[in-house]
């Protein structure tokens, strides 16, 4: 019996130093769960895709109404042609201010990160063409011109507005395909391309609109 009690004492100081073992298994367990789901978290899911596919195509909406409003809506022409300049404006200076956060990125040199880390990161650097250095000042001067693009446009007349801000997408679309589409997914570098050559139809609809009406 008194074997029985030594044996029994034993166990009960041993269970106290397991306990430390056990939680620092389970945070560890935890910890590894949390950063598969991060990995994870950079491939975007099919129905993410599908959201942002439906929101842009609804972006689009307010271009149509801009555009083809005057030809039905002849009293209200210049507050459909006024709202479609602001809106255009809002959505390229949305597009512009997506820039910013490429050249704020910060450039450090893909060799020097572990395997996992390049592996988890997603890559929206420019080309590697260029160096490190290049690619932060080039994306950094887009940023700026790309954004100071609509008030330049705000400040001509409507017509030469428009024009400017058309050629504003396209340059955009340009710059995007030259120096970013390379690190964008396919579907999305797909449908940049077909949202902005339906915005730029619009654009060249609204500026026949206001040729006819002058």
């Amino acid at each position: 019996s008194a074997l029985v009690r030594f044996f029994s004492v034993t166990q009960n100081f041993e269970r106290p130093r397991r306990k430390p073992l056990q939680t620092f298994t389970s945070q560890c367990t935890i910890l590894c769960s949390a950063n598969s789901s991060l990995k994870l978290g950079f491939n975007m899911p099919t129905h993410n895709q599908e959201t942002v596919t439906n929101y842009m195509y609804l972006g689009l909406l307010p271009f149509f109404v801009g555009a083809f409003g005057p030809w039905i809506f002849s009293s209200y022409e210049d507050r459909l042609i006024g709202f479609f300049s602001f809106y255009s404006s809002l959505i390229f200076t949305f597009l512009a201010g997506s820039l910013w956060s490429i050249a704020l990125q910060p450039r450090n040199p893909v060799s020097s990160q572990p395997s996992a880390i390049k592996s988890a990161q997603p890559t929206v650097l420019p080309p590697q063409k260029t160096t490190a250095k290049q690619g932060s000042n080039q994306s950094l001067h887009a940023a700026i011109v790309f954004s100071l693009w609509p008030l330049v446009c705000y400040l001509l007349p409507s017509f030469y507005g428009l024009i400017l801000m058309l050629l504003g997408f396209l340059t955009l679309l340009f710059w995007e395909k030259r120096f970013i589409n390379p690190f964008y997914s396919k579907w999305y570098a797909s449908l940049r391309h077909k949202i902005t050559f339906i915005v730029v139809a619009c654009h060249m609809l609204t500026i026949w609109n206001l040729i006819r009406v002058n």
